[in-house]
């Protein structure tokens, strides 16, 4: 089911993509796309992917996939503190050339 779900990741678009480093108020976006899919959608699960780039070394590689994978941490912590039942949150990882650094994507289903 998982590599269900990461093929359904890349082709469908996220609702939003955090770049925790770089965004102080990615709380706020991240209740804002919430609200607006649980509006549309009330029963909707989500999938937070960890994206990290594949460029460099093994090392380099290993610390950015790390990192993508505690932003993702901070993001399912805030959903929790939102009232989000754990049960309707889903993780993935994936590793794309086309990346700068670390992102996360929040997809709805």
């Amino acid at each position: 089911s998982l590599r269900r779900q990461r093929q359904m990741c890349i082709r469908d678009s996220p609702i939003a993509i955090f770049r925790i480093n770089e965004q102080d108020n990615y709380e706020q976006n991240l209740f804002g796309a919430i609200s607006a899919t649980l509006d549309k959608s009330p029963k909707s699960r989500f999938t937070l992917v960890a994206v990290s780039s594949s460029a460099g070394n093994p090392s380099e590689q290993a610390e950015r996939a790390a990192n993508a994978r505690n932003d993702v941490s901070k993001l399912i912590s805030s959903l929790i503190s939102m009232g989000m039942p754990v049960d309707r949150i889903s993780v993935s990882a994936l590793s794309v050339a086309n990346v700068e650094n670390t992102e996360v994507r929040l997809y709805a289903d």
